[in-house]
């Protein structure tokens, strides 16, 4: 509706006039349309408490406030909404649907005091306006949370396929290496961990050894790499024993639910 008027916001190009780089009104379209609304406005920001109101939020407001003449054009198309819904669906003129979401800090903080004891100042209710104005509000945030949220799960999906191609290769690459299998039995890697802990301890006693706090510094970088190793190769040799036991007890079971050694009871299904 705005361009009909021409009271549209237009940016000018770096070069087209002297007022380059700064916007202004397009002045295309009706312009005894576009004199009717200035005119129509002018008074109501003087005399009209709704109008009024949002003229003096337009113009003090905290993020980026217009000037005067802006605020009167900003009102020009607010006027232009407001004349086109009333004519589209016969209601009368509802001034608080305008003024929604404009209070000032200072009414906040009157609405905000009765409810909280402590803790709240015109810095918080300044806050708490800024945060009102900029934001989108709950509609299209919950679109735009669920269209993140649908990225999201394609790129869990798509990185998951890559890794189990990758988990896949890995177990062929594995495969492939001499004497893998005899690796990874728990009696050699018993072996991996009683050599890895020889070489920490070999660490330990040089950086005991050292007085000079630039070479103890290096040697505990150097003992960090077999340390953990050695962590590792423990908690695999942990994880084995489990998966061995538990292997056991399930045989050639087609399900892990009869296997409960510690049950105390157990229904018999009759023939």
């Amino acid at each position: 509706m705005a361009p009909s008027p021409g009271i549209h916001i237009i940016s000018l190009a770096p070069g087209i006039s002297k007022f380059k780089g700064q916007s202004r009104i397009s002045k295309r379209g009706r312009k005894r349309l576009r004199k009717a609304l200035y005119l129509a406005v002018r008074p109501m920001v003087a005399h009209n408490q709704t109008f009024k109101a949002l003229h003096h939020y337009y113009t003090t407001r905290p993020n980026r406030p217009l000037k005067k003449q802006q605020s009167l054009i900003a009102l020009c198309c607010k006027l232009l909404r407001v004349l086109f819904a009333i004519g589209k669906k016969q209601c009368p003129f509802d001034g608080n649907k305008l003024l929604r979401g404009l209070m000032t800090p200072e009414e906040v903080l009157s609405k905000w005091k009765p409810h909280v004891k402590r803790g709240v100042g015109i810095k918080r209710a300044t806050r708490l306006v800024e945060t009102a104005t900029k934001s989108v509000g709950i509609s299209i945030g919950m679109k735009f949370a669920q269209l993140e949220m649908t990225s999201l799960l394609e790129q869990y999906d798509l990185y998951r396929e890559q890794l189990e191609g990758l988990d896949f290769q890995l177990e062929n690459l594995v495969e492939e290496i001499p004497g893998a299998k005899e690796m990874m039995c728990i009696p050699e890697m018993k072996n991996i961990v009683g050599n890895l802990d020889k070489k920490v301890e070999e660490y330990d006693k040089q950086i005991e050894a050292s007085e000079v706090g630039s070479e103890r510094k290096q040697l505990r970088s150097e003992r960090k790499a077999p340390k953990q190793s050695c962590k590792q190769f423990q908690d695999f040799i942990v994880r084995k024993q489990k998966y061995q036991k538990d292997m056991e007890i399930f045989e050639d079971r087609n399900s892990y639910s009869k296997t409960d050694t510690d049950a105390t009871f157990m229904r018999m299904k009759d023939d």
